[in-house]
């Protein structure tokens, strides 16, 4: 058989990638994806061919890892590097207190259709204190910063706040180290028990999950360890906590020279009930990122988390939630009430400067 020549193949081509375009929009519904299911070569003088779709079948048993990123070439050991993250993680949490900063808080509340129905923006400043909640003076709300009356007001609630806290400072260290010991007492009697159901730890991570795909990244100009984790295959959870940790699949970028957790994504694979579902809720696909920056002094601290919820509340209804925490503007104190200046409220007096 003679070879086609040049100028018919190339004539045949163009025919084909025609008649497939138009084909795919003649197509047939094959699980609400519509298919070409019908193409037709006709080469002018050869006769016509025809292929039919008979069939089209999407995702079938396709197993999780064939969508896995390649792996590192050399092995890394993530239950180990976990445990370091986990004991850094912990002072860092302690360190956090020492320092003053700026919150933004963006809340989004989004309709059936995606569409931002309303958005409330916060910008605080936040003045950690030791033993108790920390202090938050709100200096601006949809962007407009706090003025006259209220900012006065503002002003002196936080003022008010400083002076409890400096007059209950014994009074906190004491109800603090009687907490911290009842938990301790409380866990030490559940694990004796093998009914650990305290806050989610990262032994329960390495429990439940199982971490695949560790690769290399750059983030943020540094070096990153990344990989992904998921719920161990066949894995039965005993308490809340790991039934909570088995549905949740994500990524994790962590800094292998600091130990520390640069970004975390997360979302529920599977529906999630709280109290049975007569509490809350929460309908798969809901998620949560957080991001850390490195400081200067080599200190790590929050940069970001965000948010998104979809949930059913009681037995009435619920709705999209969107919340953004950004921040900003670390300045280092130890923690102590005495550390923290607070500068008076400006006044609206003229100036006695000519334009």
């Amino acid at each position: 058989m003679k070879p086609l020549p040049d100028n018919l193949r190339a004539t045949m081509f163009v025919a084909f990638v025609i008649t497939l375009s138009c084909a795919a929009t003649l197509g047939v519904e094959q699980g609400n994806i519509l298919e070409p299911h019908r193409v037709s070569i006709n080469s002018g003088g050869t006769g016509e061919l025809t292929f039919l779709l008979q069939r089209a079948s999407y995702n079938v048993g396709i197993a999780d890892g064939v969508f896995d990123p390649p792996r590192a070439t050399e092995a890394l050991d993530v239950a180990a590097l976990l445990r370091e993250v986990s004991l850094n993680q912990n002072k860092l949490e302690k360190r956090f207190t020492e320092y003053s900063f700026v919150q933004k808080e963006t809340d989004r509340e989004i309709n059936s259709k995606g569409e931002v129905k309303k958005e409330t923006v916060k910008v605080f400043e936040v003045f950690p204190i030791a033993h108790r909640e920390p202090v938050m003076k709100l200096i601006s709300e949809n962007g407009i910063p706090l003025s006259g009356e209220r900012e006065a007001k503002e002003q002196k609630r936080v003022e008010e706040e400083f002076a409890k806290a400096e007059r209950d400072k014994e009074k906190d260290e004491q109800r603090v180290a009687k907490n911290r010991a009842e938990r301790e007492r409380k866990k030490a009697a559940k694990a004796k028990e093998g009914n650990d159901d305290d806050d989610v730890d990262i032994s329960g991570f390495l429990r439940v999950c199982e971490f695949v795909s560790p690769r290399r990244e750059h983030f943020r100009d540094r070096q990153a360890v990344v990989f992904d984790f998921r719920p161990r295959p066949g894995f039965k959870s005993s308490n809340r906590q790991e039934d909570l940790i088995s549905k949740l699949v994500g990524v994790v970028w962590i800094d292998p020279a600091d130990k520390q957790v640069m970004r975390l994504e997360a979302r529920l694979a599977e529906g999630f009930k709280m109290a049975g579902g007569l509490l809350v809720n929460l309908r798969p696909g809901a998620a949560f990122v957080m991001e850390q920056m490195r400081m200067v002094e080599g200190v790590w601290l929050p940069r970001l988390a965000q948010i998104n919820l979809s949930v059913k509340v009681l037995l009435f209804g619920g709705g999209d939630f969107n919340k953004t925490l950004e921040w900003s503007d670390y300045k280092h104190f130890s923690g102590d009430v005495g550390d923290y200046k607070l500068d008076a409220p400006k006044t609206n007096a003229p100036s006695d400067k000519k334009p």
